[in-house]
């Protein structure tokens, strides 16, 4: 689902008093929230953001087990060639190194970070084998 559709969806009817409580990417939300619009009342992370140093983590006030923080990649078709796959990562860790995107990106709401395919191999592993319970669990296709 685009980004704009899940906008939509919560942030939207949140905005509109249709909905009370929702839950949203920090980089979709955080305009609003640093506008008044919406309070934030927890980070569904490990640790507080940065960007939001005063607004406490779910398991601060006793919700363990929660973290879920939000995540963009830059993924290739299989069997992309090497060479091409090391240069990309190569463009896309400059990028991020780069105060003037680190700066753009921390204003929408993203903290960059930056890691290597090996990294962001293991995050989609380890999200896999957490998520792929409940997904059946709750019947989902």
């Amino acid at each position: 689902m685009a980004a704009r559709s899940l906008r939509h969806l919560i942030g939207d009817a949140t905005l509109a008093g249709r909905v009370h409580l929702g839950g949203d990417q920090l980089s979709t939300s955080l305009a609003d929230i640093q506008a008044g619009k919406l309070r934030a009342l927890a980070i569904a992370a490990e640790q507080r953001s940065a960007l939001l140093p005063s607004v406490p983590t779910l398991r601060e006030q006793g919700f363990g087990g929660i973290d879920i923080e939000g995540w963009n990649g830059l993924l290739a078709p299989s069997g992309t060639p090497a060479d091409i796959l090391s240069r990309l990562q190569a463009a896309a860790a400059g990028a991020v190194r780069d105060p003037q995107v680190q700066q753009r990106l921390q204003t929408l709401g993203a903290e960059p970070v930056g890691s290597d395919a090996q990294s962001l191999d293991d995050l989609l592993q380890q999200q896999r084998a957490r998520f792929l319970p409940m997904v059946a669990q709750l019947k989902l296709e």
